[in-house]
């Protein structure tokens, strides 16, 4: 994973001066090895919108997305960079962002959409969320991401229309969907396993729809029913969850705690959360830093997830809104759940 102390370079545009491309050098092949999308190509004055094949000579001006960091990187091997951003030049190439709204493009990867064969527009970066990602070729794409088009001025509508750009249709929830996969993941709870000694393990009504939730997520469509919840919504009930789970907790904790208090066993209780938390935190950071890689934003959020705790991420969260604490919370914290369900279950068979 490396190291991710340090926030992502932000995503830059910048116009570079081709003097050096190399031989047979094309559009697709200098942005495959650099790393940055190519939107639009200016020779002899004329700008188009630039496709994959087209050839890059010397002399030509590409628009080029990408991360500061690597566009410093390509512009010393490819030539330099332009004195003038031609990509404020709107008079025929324009730009804007359109919000993919269209449920038959859910999941589809940024090569797969036929904007470019249909209008002769391309994509050069995704917004999801607060995440700005670059629109490299196998990128899937959601509902609700904020696609940065370039197009034909006179084709920018058409590529709207084609995209949905709708805010409402972007945060919608399909029912079918969202019943089909409550309804297998209840299903999936029930599933019984034999045991020696007459007794079975269950999968449970916590890890089945938490199962079935990360299978379909990872599916993302199945013909026209769109499994995944777009970002806006999904989040809106993260944060109602996280409410309902912190009232639970807390009334259901109230009474034994008072109990607790006044028999005078609170104490060993004290001892036994802070030795228990103890261990579980050197496990966990020795084995997500040093063994798995994991830089410090992904061990922080893995290390919330497999606490199962959601109101330690959202803490977490809160203190550093970075993706990739996110991400990490989200590596961990299902495995970690199926993996309790399942333990706690043995245990109480065997010992």
């Amino acid at each position: 994973m490396g190291e991710d102390r340090e926030p992502v370079p932000p995503m830059e545009v910048r116009t570079i001066l081709i003097t050096k491309p190399g031989a047979n050098a094309t559009v697709g092949g200098l942005a495959a090895a650099h790393d940055f999308v190519v939107s639009r190509i200016t020779r002899d004055g004329k700008t188009v919108v630039a496709r994959p094949e087209a050839e890059v000579l010397p002399g030509d001006l590409l628009v080029v997305t990408g991360r500061g960091d690597h566009l410093a990187t390509a512009v010393g091997a490819l030539g330099e960079f332009s004195a003038t951003e031609h990509w404020y030049d709107r008079t025929d190439i324009d730009f804007r962002r359109v919000m993919l709204s269209r449920p038959a493009l859910a999941t589809a990867r940024v090569a797969d959409l036929p904007i470019l064969e249909k209008f002769g527009a391309v994509v050069s970066r995704v917004r999801r969320g607060d995440q700005d990602l670059l629109a490299r070729p196998d990128l899937r794409l959601q509902l609700g991401d904020r696609l940065r088009i370039t197009a034909p001025r006179q084709q920018m509508s058409a590529v709207s229309d084609f995209l949905g750009d709708s805010e409402r249709s972007a945060g919608d929830i399909n029912p079918i969907g969202l019943g089909l996969g409550l309804t297998i993941g209840l299903l999936v709870a029930f599933i019984s396993i034999p045991l020696p000694g007459g007794a079975a393990l269950v999968i449970g009504t916590a890890s089945g729809p938490l199962i079935v939730g990360t299978v379909l997520g990872a599916i993302g469509r199945t013909g026209p029913v769109v499994w995944q919840l777009p970002p806006g919504v999904a989040n809106s009930l993260n944060q109602f969850s996280l409410l309902l789970f912190l009232v639970g907790v807390g009334t259901g904790a109230g009474e034994h705690l008072v109990s607790a208090i006044e028999d005078g066993g609170w104490v060993k209780v004290l001892i036994a959360n802070v030795l228990v938390a103890a261990v579980h935190a050197v496990l966990v950071l020795g084995a997500l830093r040093w063994l798995l890689h994991f830089g410090v934003a992904r061990t922080l959020g893995a290390f919330t997830g497999s606490q199962l705790c959601p109101g330690v991420y959202g803490y977490a969260l809160g203190r550093i809104p970075d993706q990739r604490v996110a991400m990490g919370y989200a590596v961990l914290f299902p495995v970690m759940m199926v993996a309790k369900v399942i333990i706690d279950q043995l245990i109480v068979v065997f010992f």
